[in-house]
């Protein structure tokens, strides 16, 4: 898919001075900057509801890629987010072909269908979670990155009510390497001297709040450390292997179904593979 183009780069927005400390109080805390964590943010602040959200990564921060699903747009939509998605070039996803019987050809859904803006999109990840970060900023959510929850506080005469946190913040160096006086001599060493980078300190302190969304994902932050009442699903309890592969022929290439992805059942595995952007492809196993 070499006509397409990679999508460029999420521009950082940030709507408060690097240096603010995190609030010490707000009416709704979320924990976790990645999509549930950052959907909820826009759409309670959209709401005009105070929101803070702490974020432990740096953005952008890799995860593996994704295939999303039409249905999406209609959440994407709900915060006013959908246009950023059409807009930023992630590989256009008309459909998705499945392949169950090696001896049958496959099944495809056509999304398309039921109409010319039901497709959906193969995203980088990295990218998508910024940009869905930088729409909770641009609803009026603060965020926090760098941020971490270390302790988590509950009521006294209800012990499974959190209403307070403790974190971690390591505020954004005001210096940057591209202004830095050192700056040529990273050039010339073509890497980052991290040990000539000015440390920043790391601040601590308590939010206390009204309520509190977990979106820490796998992590699960109350779910496994406080309240202990996590229940996986044994016949999801899988092993996924990814790689990226650059030059492979994708399904579909030249017709109305390219960048569709494409699903094939093996003996106890499935094997998907769809392009993430023009010059690489994920398949998982």
């Amino acid at each position: 898919m070499s006509s397409l183009k990679h999508p460029p780069q999420v521009p950082f927005i940030d709507r408060r001075p690097p240096s603010a400390d995190p609030f010490q109080r707000t009416q709704v805390l979320v924990i976790g900057g990645g999509p549930a964590g950052s959907y909820a943010a826009s759409a309670l602040a959209r709401e005009g509801l105070d929101v803070t959200l702490f974020e432990a990564a740096t953005f952008p921060r890799y995860h593996v890629g994704e295939s999303l699903i039409p249905s999406a747009r209609q959440y994407l939509r709900f915060i006013g987010a959908e246009s950023a998605l059409v807009e930023h070039g992630f590989v256009f996803k008309p459909g998705s072909a499945i392949k169950f019987n090696q001896f049958k050809r496959e099944g495809y859904t056509d999304f398309l269908a039921l109409g010319c803006e039901n497709n959906a999109w193969n995203v980088v990840r990295s990218e998508f979670d910024q940009l869905l970060m930088n729409h909770a900023r641009a609803s009026g959510a603060a965020v926090y990155e760098r941020t971490k929850v270390t302790d988590v506080s509950f009521s006294s005469t209800d012990p499974t009510k959190p209403v307070s946190v403790t974190w971690s913040h390591t505020p954004t160096p005001s210096v940057s390497l591209s202004t830095a006086p050192w700056a040529p001599l990273t050039s010339f060493l073509g890497k980052i001297m991290s040990p000539l980078m000015p440390k920043s300190p790391v601040i601590t302190g308590t939010t206390t709040f009204n309520y509190l969304i977990d979106a820490t994902g796998r992590a699960g932050l109350l779910s496994t450390k406080y309240l202990k009442n996590r229940h996986y699903n044994a016949s999801l309890k899988n092993l996924a292997v990814w790689a990226y592969w650059k030059g492979t022929n994708l399904y579909g290439a030249g017709t109305a179904r390219q960048g569709s992805p494409w699903f094939e059942a093996l003996t106890g595995q499935h094997f998907p593979h769809f392009a993430s952007h023009s010059d690489s492809s994920p398949r998982l196993r």
